[in-house]
C-alpha cells in the first residue's frame, strides 16, 4: 500500500525548513557577487534527448562510458549506444528467451563482456551473442518483510519478492550482482548467492551500491551492512538517527558514504564520522560526488546540486524539467549526464555566459558594445537606448535633454582625448559629456546627421563617420561634410598607424582614403570573396583581416589579397558578422549562431599548406550561446575583448562572455570509428560489413585490418561512421579520402556517411577524419581495405586476350581494308572503262546519226535538188512552148514539195522534243493517214489513245518511221489493197507497230528467192537491225499482209 501522502508532506516540511536555514545563512542581497549562479541553467548548460530525438523509449534506467568513449545505456526494454547524435538498439530479437523485464543495470567488464540486469534476472553478451546466466542459490519469499521504493507517486511498499538492484565489477574483476536478499558473486556461467548467516530473504535490503575501494554497502530494515565479498558485516550509523532502518545508501567521492533515513533526512559519512546535509526530503534515486566537491542529487522531483550559498538550483525547466530521476554518470569532459523518466539528459559547465541586457533580466538585443576602461561597458540595447555599467547591472545613461533613451544606438567610439561619440539609426550623431550634455553633430545643410553605422578616428585627430549615403568628415565646430569616396552605406571603418582610413561598404568592396585625401576601390573583381565587407581588423603583422559574408580576406597594405578562408578550407559558416582578436594570437569570428576560433598561426599555414587542415574552435548552443549574434548592416562595435583577457559578443539575448583561458572544450570520447561499408549489387541486394568494435547486432564484426572483397558489379559503395563526441555536436566535421579514387582530402562536412558510385573494379582504402570542438583533426586509427572483384572481361588475362584479339583484329581489318581500297580502286577503273565506253558508243552514235543526216539530206535533198535544176533546164528550153512549160512547173513544183516533207522528216527526226512515245505514235498517225488519203486508200487508225511517258531516241525514231513509211510506200505501189491499218502496243519497254493492208499479198518463199528484187524489204529489216529492232512479214496470196516492226526502248537507248 502506498505511503505517497505521507511522504509529499514530509517533502515539503524539509524543504520548508531547509529554505529557512538557507535563507539565513545568506549574505544579503546587496553582497551577492552577480557570478552566483540562482539555476543550474546559470552556470551549465541542460540539454535533453527523448523519444522525439531517436531514444527508443522515453525512460533511461542505467548509464555506462565503454572504454572506446561511447555512451551506452538501457531503458526498460532496450539496450542503446549514443555517440551524442544518434541512438543505435541493439536488435531486440537478439535477446535470450525469456529476456529479462525491465533492465535497470549496464556494465561491460574488463574482458569485454557486457552485463545487463534487469528485475529478476541477468543476461550477458559474450562469444558473439546473448545468453542469459542462471541465479544459483535458494532466496525466501515467503517469510520476508515488505520493501519500499522511491517512485513518482510517492514511497511505494512492494510486496516480498527477489529483486535486482544493479551489476558492478571489483577492482580484482570479480562481477557482483545486489539483490534485496544479498550480493551474487559470478561464478563460471552462473551467479552465486552469498547469503546472510540467517539465510537469503527477499525484501532484507532497500539499496546497494559499491565504493571506491570495492566494498558494498547495504541499507535496509535491521540496519547498515558492509559487504566484503565473503561476509556481511553490521556498520554503526549516525548517533542522530536511534533507528536502526536505513532506506537508502549511496557510494561517495573516495570512501565519503551518503545514507538516508526513511524519514527524509541525509547524512554523509566515512567510518565513524557522520554529518547531515541539506536538503532533507527529496525523494532520491541517484547521487553523484564528483572531485571537486559539487554534488548532484538524483530524485523523483529532478536533478538538483546545491551552490557555495547553499541555494538549490534544478536541471530543466517546464517541460523540458527533468523527473524520476533514475541515474547519474560523470563522464571525462565535465559533463553530468542523467537517466530520467522523461529522456537522458547532459548537464555541463558553460564556456558561455550570458548576461540579460535589458530591465528585469530581460534578454534584449545588443546593438552596440564598448568597454569604458573600469570593468564596465557603454553599450547600445534595443529599445533602451545608451547604457551603461557592468554587465547584467545595465543602467540608463542619463543625458540633458534625454534623447537616447529609446534611440537604437549603431556605433559607439572613445576619441583619443576621451570625447565619447554615440551613432544612432534614427539620424543622429551625438556628443556625449561625462556630466550628461549632449551636443548634436549636423550636415552642412544644417539637416541632422544621417544613419550612423561606424565611427573611427585618423592620426591626425580627424573623427568620421559611415552612414547609409556614404562617408562623412567631422570638421570640429560641430558639423559633418560629405568626405567623398564610396557613394553607398559604409558598414565598418578602421584607421591604421600609416594614417589611411579603410572603409568597408554595403556593395562596393573595400575603400582606402590615403592621407593626401586619395580614394582607391577594391572589388570582389580584384579578388576580394565579396562586395559586401561588414568588419575590419589590423593585425600585427600589418595585413588587414576582411569579414563578409563569404568568409574572411586578407589585404595588404599595397592592397592586394593574398589569401580566402571560406568553407572550402575548413571553416564552418563562413557567413561572418563579427571579429575580434583575443591579443594572443587568435582571431575570433561569430557567424548568427556561433562563435569560432582561429589560431592565426595554424590559418597561415593552412592558407600556405594546402593539405594542412584548418583548426577551427566551435562555440555553440551546447556551450551557453543564446540566441543569435547581432550585426550585418553596422559596426558597433558588436564583439570586444577587455583587459583581463575576456571576450564579450552582443547578441539577440544580451551580452555574451567567455573567457579563453577557462575555456572548456569538449573532446571526443574516444578514436573516429567507422562502423559500417556496404554496397548495392546488379540484383539490388545491399551487401553490408559492420566492422565496430562492439557485436551486439548479432552478426560478426569484420577486422578493418583485413580486406573486403565486394562482388563484381557492386554499383554503389557507402561507408558510415562516427566519433563519440558530446559537446559541440553541431559543428563537428568530417573528411574523407578514397585512396585509389579521390586525389585528396573532401571538403569538410557535417555528415556521417558518404557515398561512391559506380567505382570501377579494383583495390582501395578508406579513411577518414574528425575535427572536435577545439578544432584538431583526428584520423581513425585504421582506414578501411577493400576491393571490388572483376568480371572476367575486366580482369588482366581478358584484358591482354582482347589487346591481341584487338591486334589481329586491327591487322585484319588493315588487310581488308588495302583489299577493300584496291577492290574499290579497280572498281573505279571499271567504272571509269564503262563511262569511256558509253561515252565512245555516244559518239559513234552521234557520229552515225550524223552520218544518217548527212545521208538523208544527200539522197532526198541532193536527189530533188538535181532533179528541180534539170527540169528548170528542160523548162527554159520550152518556155515558147506554153503548154509543156506549165507541165515542166508542176514537176518542179511536186519535187520541192517531196523535197519539203523531207526536210520536215529530217527535222523531226532530229528535234530533242520529239525523243517520246506519244510523239513518234502521234507523227506516224498523221503521216500515215495524210499519206494513204492522197493514195485514195481507207485509212484505219488503231494507235493506242494514251501511252506511258516513254522516251525514243533520234535513232529510234528515224528509222522506225523510214520502215513505216517504206511499208506505206510498198502498199501503195504493190498490194491492190483498198484499205490500210496502222497499230502499235508497248509493253514491258519493248515497243512493236503493224502495218497490215488487205491487198494481194504475196508468197513469201518467193521474195526469199528474189530477194534482189524486193529491196523494199531488204531496206525496212536493215533499218530495224540499226537500232537492235525486229522485223518480220506475215503474208500470203489473196490474203493481204501484215509488217510488224519490234524494238526494245530501253536497249535502244
Amino acid at each position: 500500500m502506498s505511503n505517497g501522502v505521507d511522504k509529499e508532506w514530509r517533502f515539503a516540511c524539509g524543504m520548508a525548513v531547509w529554505a529557512g536555514c538557507a535563507v539565513l545563512a545568506l549574505p544579503a542581497r546587496g553582497d551577492v557577487p552577480f557570478a552566483e549562479a540562482r539555476r543550474v541553467e546559470d552556470a551549465y548548460t541542460v540539454r535533453r534527448w527523448g523519444v522525439e530525438d531517436g531514444l527508443p523509449e522515453g525512460a533511461v534506467t542505467a548509464l555506462a562510458r565503454f572504454p572506446d568513449g561511447f555512451i551506452w545505456l538501457t531503458t526498460p526494454r532496450h539496450v542503446v549506444r549514443f555517440d551524442g547524435v544518434e541512438f543505435e538498439s541493439c536488435p531486440q530479437e537478439n535477446f535470450p528467451e525469456p529476456r529479462p523485464p525491465r533492465f535497470k543495470s549496464l556494465l561491460r567488464d574488463r574482458s569485454g563482456r557486457v552485463w545487463v540486469a534487469g528485475e529478476n534476472s541477468v543476461m550477458r553478451f559474450e562469444g558473439g551473442g546473448w545468453r542469459q546466466v542462471p541465479l544459483q542459490g535458494e532466496v525466501d519469499t515467503s517469510r520476508g518483510s515488505p520493501w519500499y521504493s522511491e517512485t513518482p507517486d510517492g514511497t511505494m511498499m512492494q510486496s516480498p519478492h527477489l529483486v535486482l538492484f544493479w551489476v558492478k565489477e571489483h577492482s580484482d574483476g570479480t562481477v557482483w550482482i545486489a539483490s534485496n536478499a544479498g550480493m551474487y558473486r559470478e561464478t563460471g556461467h552462473s551467479l552465486a548467492l552469498v547469503p546472510l548467516a540467517a539465510g537469503a530473504v527477499a525484501g532484507t535490503f532497500y539499496s546497494a551500491d559499491m565504493d571506491a575501494g570495492g566494498t558494498v554497502w547495504l541499507s535496509g530494515a535491521e540496519g547498515l551492512f558492509m559487504f566484503d565479498g565473503e561476509a556481511y558485516t553490521r556498520s554503526d550509523g549516525p548517533e542522530a538517527i536511534k533507528r536502526d532502518t536505513w532506506f537508502q545508501v549511496f557510494a561517495g567521492h573516495g570512501s565519503a558514504l551518503w545514507c538516508k533515513h526513511p524519514g527524509g533526512r541525509m547524512f554523509r559519512g566515512s567510518g565513524k564520522t557522520w554529518r547531515e546535509v541539506l536538503p532533507a526530503g527529496l525523494r532520491h534515486a541517484a547521487l553523484l560526488e564528483m572531485a571537486d566537491g559539487a554534488v548532484w542529487y538524483g530524485a523523483v522531483e529532478g536533478v538538483f546540486r546545491p551552490n557555495v550559498t547553499n541555494w538549490l538550483v534544478a536541471a530543466g525547466s517546464g517541460i523540458e524539467k527533468a523527473h524520476d530521476v533514475r541515474c547519474l554518470m560523470e563522464t571525462p569532459d565535465g559533463s553530468v549526464w542523467a537517466g530520467t523518466g522523461n529522456g537522458l539528459y547532459q548537464i555541463r559547465r558553460r564556456s558561455v555566459r550570458m548576461y540579460p541586457a535589458g530591465g528585469h533580466q530581460e534578454r534584449k538585443t545588443v546593438t552596440a558594445l564598448l568597454p569604458d576602461g573600469d570593468g564596465g561597458f557603454w553599450a547600445g540595447v534595443d529599445g533602451r537606448g545608451l547604457l551603461s555599467g557592468r554587465p547584467g547591472a545595465f543602467s540608463e545613461v542619463p543625458t540633458e535633454p534625454p534623447v537616447l533613451t529609446h534611440a537604437t544606438v549603431t556605433a559607439l567610439f572613445r576619441t583619443k582625448d576621451g570625447t565619447f561619440w554615440a551613432g544612432t539609426r534614427e539620424d543622429h550623431l551625438w556628443q556625449v559629456g561625462e556630466n550628461g550634455a549632449i551636443k548634436q553633430a549636423r550636415t552642412m545643410e544644417g539637416h541632422a546627421s544621417r544613419d550612423i553605422t561606424a565611427l573611427a578616428q585618423t592620426a591626425d585627430g580627424m573623427v568620421w563617420a559611415g552612414s547609409r549615403e556614404g562617408l562623412l568628415r567631422y570638421d570640429g565646430e560641430d558639423r559633418l561634410v560629405a568626405a567623398g569616396g564610396p557613394d553607398d552605406a559604409v558598414l565598418s571603418l578602421l584607421a591604421d598607424q600609416d594614417g589611411n582610413l579603410w572603409a568597408g561598404t554595403q556593395s562596393s568592396g573595400l575603400w582606402r582614403r590615403a592621407p593626401d585625401g586619395v580614394f582607391t576601390a577594391f572589388r570582389s573583381s580584384d579578388g576580394l570573396p565579396s562586395d559586401t565587407v561588414r568588419m575590419l581588423h589590423r593585425a600585427n603583422d600589418g595585413l588587414l583581416w576582411l569579414a563578409t559574408p563569404k568568409g574572411l580576406a586578407t589585404v595588404t597594405r599595397e592592397m592586394g589579397v593574398t589569401h580566402v578562408v571560406d568553407r572550402t578550407l575548413g571553416l564552418p559558416d563562413d557567413d561572418i558578422w563579427q571579429m575580434v582578436d583575443d591579443r594572443a594570437g587568435s582571431l575570433w569570428i561569430g557567424t548568427r549562431s556561433a562563435i569560432f576560433r582561429i589560431c592565426q598561426d595554424n590559418l597561415l599555414k593552412a592558407l600556405t599548406v594546402r593539405a594542412s587542415p584548418l583548426a577551427v574552435v566551435s562555440i555553440g548552443r551546447s556551450d551557453g550561446l543564446e540566441g543569435k549574434l547581432t550585426g550585418g548592416d553596422h559596426q558597433g562595435p558588436l564583439a570586444v575583448a577587455t583587459a583581463d583577457g575576456r571576450l564579450w559578443f552582443a547578441t539577440h539575448a544580451g551580452l555574451a562572455m567567455l573567457d579563453p583561458a577557462t575555456l572548456n572544450l569538449g573532446e571526443p570520447g574516444g578514436d573516429t570509428v567507422i562502423e559500417e561499408i556496404s554496397a548495392s549489387t546488379l540484383s539490388g541486394e545491399r551487401i553490408r560489413h559492420r566492422l565496430a568494435e562492439t557485436h551486439f547486432y548479432g552478426t560478426p564484426a569484420r577486422d578493418a585490418r583485413h580486406t573486403i572483397r565486394l562482388p563484381a558489379g557492386s554499383r554503389e559503395v557507402s561507408f558510415r561512421f562516427t566519433v563519440p563526441l558530446y559537446t559541440g555536436v553541431e559543428n563537428l566535421r568530417f573528411r574523407t579520402r578514397l585512396e585509389g579514387f579521390d586525389t585528396d582530402w573532401g571538403v569538410p562536412s557535417t555528415e556521417r556517411r558518404t557515398h561512391y558510385a559506380k567505382l570501377p573494379a579494383g583495390a582501395y582504402r578508406f579513411r577518414v577524419m574528425a575535427s572536435s570542438q577545439s578544432g584538431v583533426w583526428r584520423e581513425a586509427a585504421s582506414g578501411i581495405s577493400f576491393s571490388i572483384r572483376a568480371f572476367f572481361w575486366q580482369t588482366t588475362g581478358f584484358r591482354v586476350m582482347a589487346v591481341v584479339l584487338a591486334l589481329a583484329a586491327a591487322g585484319a581489318l588493315a588487310g581488308y581494308g588495302v583489299r577493300r581500297r584496291g577492290q574499290q580502286r579497280l572498281q573505279a577503273a571499271q567504272r571509269l572503262a564503262r563511262e569511256r565506253e558509253r561515252e565512245l558508243a555516244r559518239e559513234q552514235a552521234v557520229a552515225r546519226e550524223r552520218v544518217r543526216i548527212a545521208r538523208d539530206i544527200h539522197d532526198d535533198l541532193g536527189a530533188g535538188l538535181t532533179q528541180m535544176a534539170l527540169l528548170s533546164e528542160l523548162g527554159q528550153g520550152e518556155i515558147g512552148q506554153p503548154e509543156k512549160a506549165r507541165v515542166r512547173m508542176d514537176q518542179i513544183f511536186s519535187t520541192a514539195s517531196g523535197l519539203a516533207k523531207s526536210l520536215n522528216e529530217i527535222v523531226w527526226a532530229v528535234n530533242p522534243q520529239n525523243d517520246t512515245l506519244d510523239s513518234v505514235l502521234t507523227y506516224l498517225g498523221g503521216y500515215a493517214d495524210e499519206y494513204l488519203r492522197a493514195a485514195g486508200l481507207r485509212f484505219r487508225n488503231a494507235l493506242p489513245q494514251e501511252v506511258p511517258p516513254q522516251p525514243v531516241t533520234s535513232a529510234v525514231r528515224h528509222h522506225l518511221f523510214c520502215a513505216v513509211r517504206e511499208a506505206l510506200n510498198n502498199v501503195i505501189k504493190h498490194a491492190g489493197a483498198s484499205e490500210v491499218w496502222l497499230a502499235a502496243e508497248f509493253d514491258g519497254g519493248r515497243l512493236s507497230v503493224e502495218v497490215r493492208d488487205n491487198g494481194r499479198g504475196f508468197d513469201p518463199s518467193a521474195v526469199n528467192r528474189r530477194a534482189g528484187r524486193h529491196n523494199g524489204l531488204v531496206n525496212m529489216r536493215r533499218r530495224m537491225e540499226e537500232v537492235h529492232g525486229g522485223f518480220t512479214v506475215e503474208t500470203a496470196p489473196g490474203r493481204g499482209t501484215c509488217l510488224r516492226f519490234s524494238v526494245s526502248l530501253h536497249l535502244a537507248t
